[in-house]
Parts: structure tokens; C-alpha cells; sequence
């Protein structure tokens, strides 16, 4: 994991990044290396910066390599959002050179943990079945019995995710060829997730898988990438992040999860955290996810118990009269909590954050650059104090990008000594983010 920021106003955007990457197998992490390199020059006509967080890879390439591929090309862009569509449309580039097994992998990420997930449930359901004393007597009666669970279970989760709405694929032609190598692709991975009483069902386990990949849900292998800066037309900053999940039917998976285009008209100060934030949002905000939750789950247990206590004191008539003055209670504490979500808690973070933006709208760039180290650090620090993997941590690398000076590095690591390399220097030239 990381942690990285982005503070924007009129003048300029300041980007800072922690050095920590967490190298994993699976949901099991192996190893924090804190020298990564996440922070980069985009573009060498246009003043704009690029983040990258969680996955550093993309179908096994190094996105570092990637990203300075496509700024070698020199484009020029009218605005931050063309420069975002031109370096995710240069991912393309890769998705065709891919060897399969990359593409298959990505897939499976997704895939097998709800497969096997599947497969535990109806498990379950057979052993509480039988648990019960009420096991199938015949192969006919188990087999309806299994039949009926799977129905069950996966009606549960295409419910879920017909919900979610179709992700956002980068635009590419569609190809018939494609579309049936990536189906043979799915069910393998199907084939590999599922065991036990479910096999028999693959085929819809499959049909579930491939809406599942066209559904907007991300896996834990994602890939985060952050555009802000100045196009040529753009008299403010404005960032854009996307977050990416591998490849389906030769299109890249994508999701829109910002975007802010500084204006005297509209907003004029943005601050935004990416990756582990928590700690970013409890300093804007006053409230992250995790606090939001605990009040919420307090507040419902405290107005529950003092119902319940009032109405333990109170002679009913009958029945009826307790049913429905309980029914009416519970009505009350719904609306209290839905209240205290929708309203009480977004009063509260819309002000403690325009507060902070108020000010950050009048910064010079130097204290943008500090206000967004110091927001690392204080992630930082809250990772070194707590239990678990320290996942931030390392350098800080700090950039500021403004209309007339361009990107300028504020603090940057290197991995040599840069008097040992005077003819690196000489050959990046002055221009290049390298």
C-alpha cells in the first residue's frame, strides 16, 4: 500500500507520495521495500504529473517504464484529461504484447475468490442440512437439493451485481475472436475456483463470472493512477485518478474515481488523498470511515435499548397496542440513523473541509508543498504507531506544478549519488522528470 496526496489551488497543484511498496502473494504480504518510485513527469510540453499507487505493475511491465516511454513521445496536450486518454490509450500497446498468462491472472483475481466463495456456501448449506439431522435421502433428492442451493446462492449475487452498473471500459472495437478467448479464459479460472458439490453447476457459475467482469467492481489488484497539472488551454490545475483492474475482451477495466478542474467560478481549493487515507480524512473531515461507523453502530445500539426500555414500563391493552407502538419506534430509529448519515455527518465534513480549503486557497506554493508532505508524514506516522505492517513509510518525494514554472521536484530521492553521475544528468537533459 501508500499513501499520497494531491492540494490544489489557482496557482498550482503540490503532489507528494511516500517510497513504501508492499510486495504480496495473494492477500498475504510478504515483504515493504521503502524506495519505490511513484511520482513522475508525464508530459515534456505540458506541466503535468502522474501517480501511480497499489499495483506498480501493468500485465507485468513496470508502469515507471511505461510512463516514460509514453513521455519520450513529446505530445503536446490541450488539457489534462487528453493527456490522461492518450497515456490510457498507450496502455493498449501493452494489453496486445501481453503473454496470456499475464491477461488469464488479472482475470483470476477477480474471479476465483467469488468461485470459491460460491462453493463454500453451498457446502455449508449441505452440512447445516445435514447438521440438522434432515440429510437427502436419495441421489435424486440430493441433487435437487444442490440444485435449489446453488439457485439460491447465486441469485443472491447477480442481484448484487446487476446493482452495480457496467464498468467503464478504455473505448476500443469490439472483436468476436477476443470475446471468445476471454470466455475459455473465465471459465478456466471457474474451473480452478470451484470444488465440491458445485461442479456440476459450472456453466452458470461461468454465465455469473462474465457479467461479473463487466460489472463496476474492482479487485484488491488494482491499479491506481492520479493526472493533475496545466494543458495548454487550462489557465487552473485540474487532476483526474482512475483506478484500472486488468484486461476483459481485450478492453482495459476502468473506473473514474475524481475529478477537479480549479476554477474562479467553482472550486478554487481541492484537497485529495489517495490510497490510505484515513488519517488524511479524519484531518479534513473530523470523521473517517471506520469513526462514521462506530458512531453510527452506537448511536443504533443506544436508541435501541432505550425503546425497549420505555416500552418495558408501559401497560398495553392488548398485543396489538405493543406491536405497533414498537413497529413506530423502530421507524423512528431509522430515521435517526439515515439522518445522522445523509445529513449530520456530510454538515459536519462539508464544513471541517471547507474550513481547510479556505486557506488553501490563498497558499503560495512552498506551503503547498509542506501541507502536502506533512500529510504523508502524519500517515506515516499513525502506520509506525499502530499494530501491524508498517505499508507507509520512506522518503517523501514532493513535486509542485504551476503554469509558468512547470514541474519542479520540491524533495526527490535518488537511488545513486548525484555527483558520482554528472553524465545522467547531462543526458536526461533539464527538461526530463527522468
Amino acid at each position: 500500500m501508500t499513501a499520497e496526496i494531491a492540494v490544489l489551488n489557482k496557482s498550482a497543484v503540490a503532489l507528494a507520495t511516500d517510497s513504501a511498496v508492499t510486495i504480496s502473494a495473494g492477500t498475504q504480504a510478504l515483504k515493504i521495500f521503502e524506495s519505490a518510485d511513484k511520482l513522475f513527469e508525464l508530459s515534456k510540453s505540458q506541466p503535468i504529473g502522474i501517480m501511480v499507487y497499489n499495483g506498480m505493475q501493468f500485465l507485468g511491465v513496470p508502469l515507471e517504464t511505461i510512463i516514460k516511454s509514453f513521455r519520450q513521445r513529446e505530445a503536446s496536450f490541450r488539457t489534462v484529461r487528453d493527456a490522461a486518454n492518450a497515456f490510457l490509450g498507450h496502455l493498449y500497446e501493452y494489453v496486445d504484447a501481453a503473454p496470456e498468462e499475464e491477461i488469464y491472472s488479472g482475470i483470476v483475481a477477480l474471479i476465483s475468490p467469488i468461485a470459491e466463495e460460491i462453493s463454500q456456501k453451498v457446502e455449508q448449506r449441505v452440512i447445516e442440512r445435514v447438521s440438522e439431522g434432515t440429510p437427502p435421502q436419495t441421489r435424486e433428492d440430493f441433487d435437487a437439493f444442490i440444485a435449489e442451493t446453488m439457485n439460491d446462492v447465486l441469485e443472491f449475487y447477480e442481484g448484487t451485481v446487476e446493482g452495480l452498473g457496467e464498468i467503464d471500459f478504455l473505448p476500443r472495437s469490439d472483436n468476436k475472436a477476443q470475446k471468445e478467448k476471454y470466455r475459455s479464459f473465465t471459465r478456466r479460472a471457474v474451473e480452478e475456483g470451484v470444488s465440491g458439490f458445485v461442479v456440476k453447476h459450472i456453466d452458470r457459475i461461468v454465465e455469473f463470472s462474465l457479467k461479473l467482469l463487466r460489472a463496476q467492481v474492482i479487485s484488491n489488484g488494482k491499479t491506481g493512477i492520479v493526472f493533475a497539472g496545466f494543458g495548454e488551454e487550462e489557465r487552473f490545475p485540474t487532476l483526474i485518478s482512475y483506478e484500472i483492474d486488468g484486461v476483459f475482451e481485450a478492453k482495459i477495466r476502468s473506473i473514474e474515481t475524481d475529478c477537479c478542474d480549479i476554477d474562479r467560478n467553482g472550486m478554487r481549493a481541492y484537497v485529495r488523498p489517495f490510497a490510505q487515507k484515513e488519517m488524511v480524512d479524519r484531518f479534513l473531515h473530523g470523521l473517517d470511515d471506520r469513526l462514521r461507523s462506530d458512531i453510527t453502530k452506537y448511536c443504533r445500539e443506544t436508541i435501541g435499548s432505550i425503546a425497549e426500555g420505555i416500552l418495558a414500563g408501559v401497560q398495553f391493552a392488548d398485543d396489538a397496542d405493543q406491536e405497533e407502538l414498537l413497529k413506530l419506534a423502530k421507524q423512528a430509529e431509522d430515521a435517526f440513523i439515515r439522518n445522522l448519515n445523509d445529513t449530520a455527518f456530510m454538515s459536519f465534513e462539508h464544513r471541517s473541509r471547507h474550513e481547510i480549503e479556505d486557506m488553501v486557497e490563498f497558499m503560495p506554493k512552498p506551503e503547498l508543498a509542506k501541507m502536502a508532505e506533512a500529510l504523508i508524514d502524519l500517515t506515516s506516522i499513525k502506520r509506525k504507531v499502530s499494530q501491524g505492517l508498517e505499508t507507509v513509510g520512506g522518503p517523501v518525494d514532493v513535486a509542485v506544478i504551476s503554469k509558468s514554472d512547470g514541474f519542479v521536484w520540491v524533495k526527490r530521492k535518488h537511488y545513486f549519488p548525484s555527483e558520482l553521475n554528472h553524465r545522467y544528468f547531462c543526458r536526461v537533459g533539464k527538461s526530463d522528470g527522468a
